[in-house]
């Protein structure tokens, strides 16, 4: 199953909201907007059971993952600006 692009705005308090979302569930933003999108569509009577259920596009990395990755993609750019540099 493709997946296609969906745009649109939301006013200050959603986004927060979906931040929200995205830290309590591990989630990435995409993924939250989709899981809340399958929810509303569920309740209004548009989505059946025989879905892909929400816990198979879980993200299941601890978030110290995230943290590491993102120290050592840090030092890796710093490691190239003093190499073009010729400080090391």
């Amino acid at each position: 199953m493709g997946r296609e692009r969906i745009q649109t705005r939301a006013d200050g308090d959603t986004v927060e909201q979906i931040e929200t979302y995205t830290d309590d569930h591990d989630v990435s933003e995409s993924e939250a907007i989709r899981r809340l999108i399958r929810r509303g569509l569920e309740a209004e009577g548009y989505r059946g059971d025989d879905e892909i259920p929400d816990e198979y596009a879980e993200a299941h990395y601890p978030a110290y993952f995230r943290i590491i990755g993102g120290v050592l993609i840090g030092v890796a750019i710093l490691l190239a600006l003093f190499g073009q540099l010729g400080l090391i």
